[in-house]
């Protein structure tokens, strides 16, 4: 089973929305910015990027995974196929900030870590950091990759089951989830964490992956009418200054992010495969983890050599987001070819024995 090429591509733009909407909120802060003026674009959007990852994932999962429903040792296979595509490069970068926080102090703006805070980083678990109160790990955007793993845990839990049953049950629990975490006060973090109602979109993004598999197809007036609309009603929501917090985020940033992902995947260009794709936007799609994973400590790096340089309070700030993309984006590709893949292809080989053999290719680089 081929992976969807406009997928890949979505995902490439998902990253570097992040990665631009973070590189701009950096450049914001510099003295400089004042003197030439500085105004961020589609500032308010970037954080769309995990929205669409959610869905994206949701999407991947069910589609990925064809041959793993109702099959003896699907549940085994797709979760260690997850864990090898996920866990290595998340721990060799988490050990990257821990060393960095230790061998050079100060030039992260974090304290020494907890060995209670290390242990539940590297296990996935939420946890209530005690300065913030936010429920982040100590590399502070794996909170997206706690979401992700529980995705996993649930999704795996109903492989036993046909797809549309295990869709179904997947979103009736998170569903759930949400009514328990809005209706009951006094929930433990951890609860809290776990019923917020982001969880939602990666149910959004199950349900496209189901329609999918199921062979319904949008003609391609319609596809293009859905990926517009998910389009306008994102800017909407940013022009009306509709913050997408709470409950308000699946709706606001989730089911537009949805709408765009069904219109690409269900349009009558999913046929295809990824072969005919530009070179860059599919090895860009391919890198989208390593993008992801890799540009919070570029970017703190980056505005340490601009601050010691003095061109913080020298230039115009958009030169510091325009240089970041610049070295993120060979980076990403370069610690996913030399990095990621070896990693990968290392954990698959300890995980993968008898559990692979339901599994499709696909699945291993979804």
């Amino acid at each position: 089973m081929s992976r969807l090429g406009s997928i890949q591509v979505l995902r490439a733009s998902a990253a570097l929305m992040v990665a631009f909407g973070h590189l701009q909120h950096e450049a914001k802060q510099m003295p400089a910015a004042l003197d030439h003026a500085f105004s961020p674009i589609f500032l308010g959007l970037s954080g769309v990027g995990v929205d669409l990852f959610f869905v994206i994932s949701g999407f991947i999962m069910v589609y990925a995974s064809e041959r793993l429903f109702m099959a003896q040792g699907g549940a085994m296979a797709f979760l260690t196929r997850r864990i090898a595509r996920i866990v290595p490069l998340y721990w060799l970068m988490t050990t990257v900030f821990i060393l960095t926080l230790l061998l050079l102090p100060g030039t992260l703006s974090t304290g020494l870590p907890q060995v209670g805070e290390v242990i539940r980083s590297y296990l996935f678990i939420p946890y209530q950091q005690a300065g913030t109160g936010l429920m982040q790990p100590l590399y502070k955007l794996g909170w997206t990759l706690n979401y992700e793993m529980f995705f996993y845990l649930s999704f795996a839990f109903f492989l036993f089951m046909s797809p549309r049953a295990a869709v179904y049950a997947v979103a009736a629990v998170f569903s759930l989830l949400v009514i328990i975490g809005a209706e009951f006060n006094g929930l433990p973090p951890v609860i809290r964490f776990w019923s917020n109602p982001i969880i939602l979109e990666f149910a959004f993004g199950a349900l496209i992956g189901l329609a999918c598999l199921e062979g319904n197809r949008l003609s391609p007036v319609p596809a293009l009418l859905l990926v517009a609309a998910g389009l306008i009603l994102l800017q909407a929501g940013d022009w009306m200054g509709i913050e997408p917090v709470g409950g308000l985020r699946p709706l606001i940033w989730g089911l537009p992010a949805a709408m765009i992902v069904a219109g690409l995947s269900l349009g009558p260009s999913e046929s295809r495969t990824e072969e005919g794709l530009p070179s860059l936007p599919q090895r860009l799609g391919d890198a989208s983890y390593a993008l992801y994973l890799l540009h919070p400590l570029v970017i703190r790096a980056l505005r340490i050599f601009w601050d010691k340089t003095g061109l913080s309070n020298a230039i115009n700030p958009w030169f510091f987001v325009l240089i970041g993309l610049a070295i993120l984006v060979p980076a990403a590709l370069w610690m996913y070819r030399w990095i990621e893949k070896p990693l990968t292809a290392k954990a698959q080989g300890l995980l993968v024995t008898q559990h692979a053999a339901p599994a499709t290719a696909s699945a291993a680089h979804s």
